[in-house]
């Protein structure tokens, strides 16, 4: 069986439908059948069978467009496969790329308490891309006051003055005392890493700093893993009286 040259090149991320357009002279030897695409076994593992594994369609003007999805977990890497029809065997390059993507529920991390106590927000990660995820040990960001601009901006207002320098002097003044310093968070059981497909239950820990002012709440991005940054939402409550 002749082989059509060059190979056809197909590359993109995992999840995704990946095409290219099928020679001429295969296109034109259609008539009624379809030409039948064969994986390598090392490709075939990976196809997505749950919803449209592989296929030809001919559109407008014959031409004909082969396509293939696979699952999300596929490595990165290269595969080969085949598309024949007749006396015609075109060969096909798969090249996939690495994808780095983590999902995380709840979606929101709520932490409540006094200053200076502990708390702890369960949360489900999974590893939704194709290639191992480093879970750390530890993380950290900075947190804001959620009124702290307002606060800011409406105290700048009630200055009795029209010097530009102190009027920014102060406003920058109030928007760092707005500020609730480093959020440091632990991960219980340590560093891991995460397959591809797999989730985790994780155990977040913190202590609420002492400045942070009772009766206030705060709100940050806390980095986690593979871009992921959760938001969060801190409420420090007030103490008994």
């Amino acid at each position: 069986m002749p082989n059509l040259e060059p190979a056809l090149k197909l590359v993109g991320m995992p999840n995704e439908i990946l095409r290219a357009t099928l020679p001429e002279a295969m296109v034109e030897s259609m008539t009624e059948t379809r030409p039948r695409i064969e994986a390598s076994p090392e490709l075939a593992a990976w196809l997505d069978t749950s919803r449209s594994r592989a296929g030809v369609s001919i559109g407008p003007r014959r031409r004909g467009r082969l396509r293939l999805r696979l699952r999300p977990e596929t490595p990165p890497g290269e595969y080969t496969a085949s598309v024949s029809h007749g006396e015609l065997q075109q060969q096909i390059l798969v090249t996939v790329h690495a994808r780095v993507l983590a999902t995380v529920q709840p979606h929101v991390l709520l932490w409540s308490g006094l200053p200076g106590t502990r708390a702890r927000v369960e949360i489900v990660l999974t590893n939704a891309g194709n290639v191992p995820l480093e879970v750390p040990e530890s993380c950290v960001t900075g947190i804001f006051d959620d009124k702290g601009i307002e606060a800011a901006f409406a105290s700048t207002y009630r200055q009795e003055t029209d010097d530009l320098n102190q009027l920014a002097g102060h406003l920058l003044s109030k928007l760092r005392e707005s500020h609730g310093g480093l959020f440091k968070v632990h991960i219980a059981g340590g560093a891991r890493n995460l397959a591809p497909g797999e989730l985790c239950n994780l155990t977040l820990q913190t202590t609420l700093a002492s400045k942070l002012l009772p009766g206030h709440s705060y709100h940050g991005l806390l980095p986690l893993t593979g871009g992921l940054q959760l938001s969060m939402q801190i409420q420090i409550g007030e103490p008994p009286k």
